[in-house]
């Protein structure tokens, strides 16, 4: 009897891990379902950058990851992926007299790993979840896959969240599904979730295991300066040269939706109003204008 007992509890235990992995691979497959909402943001920046009126421009391009929130082609991204805000939000006011301003001049939508690229216009940004929204002009009759940014965001400590991403073109665009874990949650300057394990990337969403949006990663601002704290300077000096990196001093959390949400309904109506502003415009200039007649001669 003691025997059966002993095996029994030893093949449960064996069990355990199993089901365990089983489970993962099933949540993970469950959000990458999701991929398609998933694109690649081509971004042309301008950068000015100088002291006083000497003034220096330079232009660069970057990519960066977005996703789609609307059918039409309404895409969310990070601002971080363009501009300097989140570092001077972080950093506080420069005192130095030194200037730089970031300005994206061209946006490129690429749908999963398909060669075209669409044309895109910025649509709207919010500069206090750090948040752009851009609109692709040419689609057409095709509609994206969108995220749903409506579910509750339900979430506790320990429980298992999943982002995803996309890898460099030179990777085909390949889709990938990050796992972490709900660390902890603050109520200050907002409500959000505070990951361990690899944070995701600021501008995507994160997933709970049954593929639901909890919410999206974004930096914020935090109520206190770091160069108000003790050390100021010196110590964000310290941070950055200890190891850490700026990663250590931009710290990203997990939005939920009730906050997100309201931010993509705003920008879906700037967007709807450019989208109508480039249809009227198309139209007018398709519309041949009537031909000259000659009066008749006396």
């Amino acid at each position: 009897m003691r025997l059966r007992l002993l095996l029994g509890i030893g093949l449960s235990l064996a069990a355990a891990p199993v089901i365990a992995q089983t489970s993962t691979a099933q949540e993970m497959q469950t959000v990458m379902q999701s991929a398609p909402s998933i694109v690649t943001v081509k971004i042309v920046v301008r950068t000015q950058m100088g002291e006083g009126s000497t003034v220096q421009n330079e232009e660069s391009s970057t990519s960066a990851p977005g996703v789609v929130v609307e059918a039409n082609g309404l895409i969310m991204l990070s601002k971080s992926s363009y501009s300097m805000d989140s570092l001077s939000n972080i950093f506080g006011a420069d005192n130095s007299g030194f200037k730089m301003k970031t300005i994206p001049t061209d946006f490129k939508v690429t749908v999963g790993n398909e060669s075209h690229e669409y044309t895109a216009v910025l649509a709207a940004t919010d500069n206090i979840l750090g948040l752009a929204f851009v609109q692709i002009t040419d689609l057409g009759d095709r509609k994206l896959q969108p995220a749903n940014f409506t579910s509750a965001s339900n979430a506790a400590v320990g429980d298992t969240v999943l982002s995803l991403s996309r890898l460099a073109k030179g990777y085909d665009f390949a889709a990938v599904v990050h796992r972490a874990r709900i660390a902890g949650s603050i109520t200050l300057p907002r409500q959000a979730f505070v990951l361990d394990g690899i944070p995701g990337i600021p501008g995507l969403p994160v997933y709970t295991g049954n593929g639901e949006v909890l919410g999206v990663v974004t930096f914020l601002k935090p109520t206190v300066s770091p160069s108000d704290s003790s050390g100021g300077g010196i110590q964000m000096l310290m941070s950055l040269f200890s190891g850490g990196g700026i990663a250590s001093l931009l710290q990203s959390f997990v939005v939920p939706n009730t906050t997100v949400e309201p931010v993509i309904s705003q920008a879906e109506v700037r967007a709807a109003a450019i989208l109508a502003k480039s249809a009227a415009a198309g139209s007018a200039a398709a519309t041949p204008s009537k031909p000259a007649t000659n009066a008749p001669a006396k």
